[in-house]
């Protein structure tokens, strides 16, 4: 093997990074097969992270998979394994993917997307403890370790994912639970899994129900918003009974960086009016890659 050794001609490393952190996702791809030492730059994490950030001030894409229904189950039609991205300024189409992998009920459901990386699992609830990590844009994806969790016949489980900031991972959080929860069940069962160390590990949930509360809903129909290190679901709540008896709704919001639990309480003027037509989600799922 000839070796190449450095002459006074060529580049910088600096300036060499510097170039190739610029450069689109497609062209690294290419560069990854030219030697070792590119090999080792483009992907190496420092470098990762550094190409992330020039693509997030250029602007991102939106990446669009058809919602699946109930109805489209039962009647087993059939369901596209497209991805379509499209820039998200003008929503032009620049490509299409399909899912490379498939679940048992043959309806995949997106979970969400951080960073590039999107979270995808079975729409059948039953069926759900399998979940995927994927990145389109290198063609790779992985799929999660089982459930840690004993509670696995529940009739719902609530997924979320996220990136915690402060030990540079991904994480994805599983909610073992009954959507309508009444006094005297079960409680919640909740686990976290990290990127980094490729495990499951149990997490206490942290807070209680107000003393008054005699039911509980997980609204599934409305987005699962990652905002800030938190992931936040809506939980629709009545509180006493008789004439006192009266609907209202918090926040659950879960931090990536702690692993904690916290409420957080709507605005007093702020009821569910004015979110519903949030609840277009259900019919269309529109994320950022």
């Amino acid at each position: 093997m000839i070796l190449r050794h450095r002459t006074k001609h060529d580049l910088p490393d600096v300036i060499v990074l510097e170039i190739l952190a610029r450069l689109p996702v497609k062209s690294l791809l290419r560069f990854r097969c030219i030697c070792k030492t590119w090999y080792s730059y483009v992907t190496n994490p420092s470098f990762i992270s550094t190409h992330l950030l020039c693509y997030n001030q250029d602007g991102g894409y939106v990446i669009h998979m058809p919602r699946t229904t109930v109805h489209m189950v039962c009647l087993h039609n059939p369901h596209s394994q497209i991805c379509t991205v499209a820039a998200d300024r003008t929503l032009e189409t620049i490509s299409e993917f399909r899912i490379p992998f498939t679940f048992q009920s043959g309806y995949p459901h997106f979970v969400g997307s951080c960073n590039g990386i999107l979270c995808i699992t079975d729409f059948v609830t039953s069926k759900s403890k399998v979940v995927y990590l994927w990145n389109p844009s290198i063609r790779k994806f992985k799929r999660l370790p089982d459930t840690c969790l004993t509670q696995t016949q529940v009739p719902n489980v609530a997924h979320g994912f996220g990136y915690d900031s402060l030990n540079n991972d991904f994480k994805v959080v599983r909610i073992s639970l009954y959507r309508f929860r009444t006094k005297g069940m079960p409680p919640l069962e909740v686990e976290v899994y990290s990127l980094s160390s490729d495990s499951w590990k149990r997490v206490e949930l942290g807070i209680s129900w107000r003393p008054n509360v005699v039911f509980s809903q997980f609204n599934f129909t409305l987005a699962c918003p990652f905002v800030s290190g938190h992931l936040h679901w809506m939980i629709e709540m009545i509180e006493g009974g008789g004439q006192e008896r009266r609907f209202t709704h918090m926040i659950l919001s879960f931090d990536f960086n702690s692993e904690k639990f916290k409420e957080l309480p709507l605005p007093d003027e702020g009821g569910m009016d004015e979110l519903k037509p949030l609840s277009c989600f259900y019919w269309l799922t529109i994320f950022l890659l």
